[in-house]
């Protein structure tokens, strides 16, 4: 028999499984996005301010 098991840890080691991380920038969808499965790239306020925080532009 052989099991395998596995978790899910931070570079500290801290456990994630069924806990999930939270985010250190919070950025809100605009309204009326449906799907967020499909959004256009001009109302992707999310990868907007990744793209902000990349490029330095805190």
């Amino acid at each position: 028999m052989k099991i395998t098991s596995a978790e899910y840890l931070t570079p500290k080691r801290n456990k994630i499984n069924k806990v999930g991380i939270e985010p250190n920038e919070i950025v809100e969808l605009p309204e009326d996005v449906t799907n967020v499965l499909v959004i256009e790239e001009g109302k992707d306020t999310q990868l907007q301010r990744a793209i902000e925080i990349l490029k330095g532009n805190n």
